[in-house]
């Protein structure tokens, strides 16, 4: 019997050690998917370009954010904008040895080729972040079987509640970086003209 108690103990003891030491199963956020519909009203800005700089900003006490610079090569929306940069932010950085992140938000890395669905979000100081976290960013990578970029989702960290039909969501069916802002300049004209 004290043989049976001390190894239900030790398992205890290994299991909360293992549990607490945050090496158990990931996690992730949960969120409803975005219609095509839904990203693109409800950016405040679409951009494609490439990653320059990315650069980790305490905001608040309680709140980092990483700034992410893009080299713009297309403004989708607002279309009249001629900056050739732009600045938008994700949750979560590092600085010194304060490390802060969010499940399903986008890991920025310099060089990716990338088109954003922004959102002003207010009690972020109104800054440009992710819509629906990383499901407002698609990547172009590289393709082993063409010559033009494959586009992807890194939906990793995210628990995304599927809708039924999937008609709506011809974006995440583009195949290359053309037809996926060809896709985006379609959804505007419609927006723009019923």
């Amino acid at each position: 019997m004290k043989h049976k108690i001390f190894i239900l103990s030790l398992l205890t003891i290994l299991f909360g050690s293992f549990y607490f030491s945050g090496m158990h199963s990931a996690c992730a956020t949960s969120v409803i998917e975005l219609s095509d519909d839904q990203l693109v009203s409800m950016s405040s800005e679409i951009v494609h370009g490439e990653i320059s700089a990315i650069e980790a900003v305490q905001i608040s006490d309680s709140t980092i954010l990483t700034r992410v610079t893009l080299e713009v090569k297309t403004w989708l929306k607002p279309s009249a904008s001629t900056n050739s940069t732009f600045e938008f932010y994700t949750r979560g950085g590092t600085i010194g040895q304060i490390t802060q992140s969010v499940p399903g938000e986008m890991q920025p890395q310099i060089g990716d080729e990338v088109v954003v669905f922004l959102e002003r979000i207010p009690r972020y100081y109104n800054k440009p972040m992710l819509l629906g976290l990383k499901q407002g960013a698609f990547y172009a990578v590289e393709n082993p079987s063409g010559p033009s970029k494959r586009i992807i989702q890194k939906t990793d960290g995210l628990e995304i509640q599927s809708k039924t039909n999937a008609s709506f969501l011809s974006f995440r069916h583009a195949q290359t970086m053309d037809e996926l802002i060809y896709r985006i300049h379609s959804k505007l004209e419609e927006k723009n003209n019923p």
